[in-house]
C-alpha cells in the first residue's frame, strides 16, 4: 500500500501530465485555427500569384493582428510554466516543443504580415511618439531619458503611413527633481 505522500505525488504527476496534454491539444487547435485563417486570408489563392495592389482589407489586417497577439500571449504562457511540466515529463519533452512550435507559428504569422505589407512599429530604444505608440504604463528609471520607451507590451503595426495598431508601451517618466529631461 502506498503512503499518503506517495499518493499525493502520483496525483500531482497525473495532474501535470494532463496539463501538458491539454497544452498540446490547445496548440493543435490553435494551429488548425491559424491554418484556417491563413487559408481564408489567402482566399485559397495560389502562393505564386501576387497580392492585389489595393492591399489587404481591414478584416484581413484585424485577423493578422489577432493572430499575432494570440501567438504572443501563448509564447508568454509557455515561458511562465515550463518548470511544472518539466517535472512531470522530463526536460526534453512537451514544454520545449510547445515553445518551439509557437515560435515557428509566430514566424509564419509575421511572414504573412510582411507579405501583406504590414510593418512593425519600432518601439524599443526610441522616444515615445503618440503617432506610433500608446502608453500603457509608466516607469521611473533614472538611467533613461524622460519620455523614452522602457518596454513594449504589444507590438504595433502600420500599413504604409497608416497606423493599424499602435505599439503598446511603458514610458519612462523622471521625477521633477531629476533634471535629466531631454
Amino acid at each position: 500500500m502506498r503512503s499518503d505522500e506517495e499518493e499525493a505525488l502520483v496525483r500531482e504527476i497525473s495532474l501535470l501530465r494532463k496539463a501538458v496534454l491539454r497544452q498540446g491539444h490547445a496548440q493543435e487547435l490553435f494551429q488548425a485555427r491559424v491554418d484556417e485563417a491563413v487559408e481564408r486570408l489567402a482566399g485559397g489563392a495560389d502562393k505564386a500569384r501576387p497580392l492585389p495592389p489595393a492591399g489587404p482589407s481591414s478584416a484581413q489586417v484585424r485577423a493578422l493582428l489577432e493572430l499575432d497577439q494570440a501567438v504572443l500571449q501563448l509564447l508568454r504562457l509557455a515561458e511562465q510554466e515550463p518548470a511544472a511540466a518539466v517535472s512531470a515529463v522530463g526536460p526534453e519533452e512537451a514544454p520545449r516543443s510547445l515553445r518551439e512550435g509557437l515560435a515557428l507559428l509566430q514566424v509564419r504569422v509575421r511572414n504573412l504580415q510582411h507579405s501583406m505589407g504590414l510593418e512593425a512599429i519600432r518601439a524599443q530604444s526610441v522616444a515615445f511618439d503618440d503617432r506610433w505608440h500608446e502608453a500603457s504604463g509608466v516607469a521611473r528609471r533614472s538611467d533613461l531619458p524622460d519620455g523614452w520607451v522602457v518596454e513594449e507590451i504589444l507590438p504595433g503595426y502600420r500599413l504604409g503611413e497608416r497606423v493599424v495598431r499602435p505599439a503598446r508601451v511603458i514610458v519612462n517618466r523622471l521625477a521633477e527633481g531629476d533634471g535629466r529631461r531631454s
